[in-house]
């Protein structure tokens, strides 16, 4: 009842495996002293030895650096390169957006014979909606300016045989000339 020893699931340890544990065993041994002897039968280095044998450690620990450094230059290299790309591409994309844009202009143009200037919108749809608009308002303002000049001179009234105005069409017209000559 003197032995302190934790208990594991309420079972008591097991006291041969206790004993293994704290004595090694004679393989373990065997193991340590064939490690030792060869270590004891290597030839032991000179101070000029290890100099020099830590000189060429240093020197392939720097050309490691040189090759890692250059490598990361090259891998800084090639991350830097999709950018230009990316961004001509998305030049490249702006510009057909603009020349669809600017076909689109010019086909509403032609079908609501209003001039391109005039014509605006980021769509097909949206440029025939404003041109109708924009085409509505300056129907109805040439409608109001040509009732306006209406009003300030009434039309002449159109006689047959004369042209608008009173003016004869022709001088060669045989019976006016035969009307003047009596």
């Amino acid at each position: 009842m003197g032995d302190l020893t934790a208990t594991v699931d309420g079972q008591e340890p097991n006291d041969t495996t206790n004993q293994a544990a704290a004595q090694p065993n004679d393989e373990q041994t065997n193991a340590q002293s064939t490690e030792s002897k060869e270590q004891d039968s290597e030839p032991k280095l000179s101070a000029e030895e290890l100099a020099a044998e830590l000189s060429k450690a240093r020197a392939e620990a720097a050309r490691r650096r040189v090759e890692r450094n250059e490598a990361r230059a090259k891998l800084a290299e090639l991350t830097k390169e999709p950018k230009p790309d990316a961004e001509r591409l998305a030049a490249l994309e702006k510009e057909l957006a603009d020349s669809r844009m600017q076909a689109a202009r010019v086909k509403v143009a032609k079908e609501t014979g209003l001039p391109e200037e005039l014509i605006h919108g980021d769509a097909a749809e949206t440029m025939t909606e404003n041109a109708q608009v924009v085409r509505g308002l300056v129907d109805k303002l040439v409608e109001e300016a040509v009732a306006e000049k209406l009003k300030a001179t009434p039309p002449m009234p159109v006689v047959s045989g004369e042209a608008a105005g009173g003016k004869p069409k022709s001088d060669e017209d045989w019976l006016r000339k035969a009307f003047l000559e009596k």
